[in-house]
């Protein structure tokens, strides 16, 4: 029996200890009353044609480092990019091969509390580390399914990830697995699992299994908490649980689904999926495909600031709009940018300095830097 494909759309932000009493947090549709941060564009990264070091196969992952460095993982050429503070070409972390510190399709990355620099390979199975002068450590292979993907900071130099687990030798009947956010500290299984989905497993009429898994966003604080949430269009709410699982808060609201129009229905996304054969041989396929799910999204992502602030990102506007939420979870002001309104799949970093990235580009890739008025 062959798998066929493992969609693992899981679009993660980024980036515990405490006992906080947990707490039912209700948020009312009070967008008129609230601030809004305006957020716009101040420079861009990445060309159609021109200097090499800024044509992108893909940008998987961006992020800002500990000096202010961008940071700019290429899937597609297996390395990350190094920008500094001026944008200027610094160098690159990795590259494309099978040896150490070589990737064959990487996706994300995460900064570990303790300064190691973290890439999972999507294709290859495996998750590579760095120390904080970007110098390669040690490599980690034999995970369950995939490896774990989009880490983010958990206490003590730990890491949360999502990931999954599938048990292939069942007789006469379909496989079962989930998917899950767990927190690792070394080793390819997690210490703790908080965040857990059975995976949707079916057959096909050639006999592939083919395995999708729900699409869930998270990322964490400098206390080692996390925040997560489920997206889709049928209910709005998000939950932070310490390293040990336990609720802080979760905050739900009244959700009427936005239903998509005919035109939305056909449009095309960009989308990742994962073929891996009995002898262990994987392919990645990165292709458009019409989405129709009926609803646009209640949450499409989770981010937190340096600040620990919450920055829920609305799936269902056409400008890029984010509530923003205390660490306790309430409430605070709206963000939005009106310069990248009608983009598809951006994705964002809001720690160390605020940038946008899109994931499916309608032209080429390209990096946004992001300023408040």
């Amino acid at each position: 029996m062959k798998i066929a494909q493992i969609c693992f759309f899981i679009l993660a932000a980024f980036s515990g200890c405490g006992g906080s009493d947990s707490a039912e947090v209700n948020s009312e549709s009070t967008s008129n009353s609230l601030d809004t941060l305006y957020l716009s564009v101040t420079d861009t990264v990445g060309v159609l044609m021109g200097d090499s070091v800024e044509e992108f196969g893909s940008l998987a992952d961006v992020q800002f480092d500990s000096k202010g460095n961008i940071l700019a993982l290429d899937a597609l050429k297996g390395r990350i990019t190094i920008f500094d503070r001026s944008l200027e070409f610094a160098g690159f972390i990795g590259r494309h091969g099978s040896g150490p510190g070589e990737f064959q399709y990487p996706n994300c990355f995460g900064q570990l509390n303790d300064g190691r620099l973290m890439i999972s390979d999507y294709s290859g199975s495996t998750t590579t580390f760095f120390d904080s002068l970007y110098n390669y450590q040690d490599q980690l292979a034999g995970f369950p399914l995939v490896p774990p993907m989009y880490p983010c900071p958990g206490p003590d130099g730990a890491y949360y990830a999502g990931c999954a687990s599938i048990d292939m030798e069942i007789e006469g009947d379909l496989p079962t697995g989930n998917s899950y956010v767990g927190l690792y500290t070394d080793g390819t299984t997690p210490d703790i699992i908080l965040v857990s989905f059975p995976l949707d497993i079916t057959i096909d009429e050639e006999g592939d299994v083919n395995v999708e898994n729900v699409d869930v966003v998270w990322d964490s604080d400098s206390r080692g908490n996390l925040f997560w949430a489920v997206r889709d269009g049928e209910s709005y709410g998000f939950q932070g649980l310490t390293s040990r699982g336990e609720e802080i808060f979760t905050v739900e609201k009244e959700w009427e689904p936005i239903a998509k129009t005919e035109e939305e229905l056909q449009e095309e996304v960009f989308a990742e999926g994962l073929s891996r054969s009995d002898e262990g041989e994987s392919t990645v396929r990165r292709a458009e495909v019409i989405q129709r799910y009926p609803y646009h999204l209640a949450i499409a992502g989770i981010y937190v600031d340096g600040e620990d602030n919450i920055w829920v990102e609305q799936g269902y506007t056409d400008m890029p709009t984010f509530e923003i939420y205390s660490p306790e979870g309430e409430l605070l002001r709206l963000a939005v940018i009106p310069e990248l309104a009608g983009l598809n799949q951006l994705q964002y970093c809001v720690k160390g300095g605020m940038l946008a990235y899109d994931f499916g580009p309608a032209d080429y890739p390209k990096i946004y830097v992001l300023s408040s008025d």
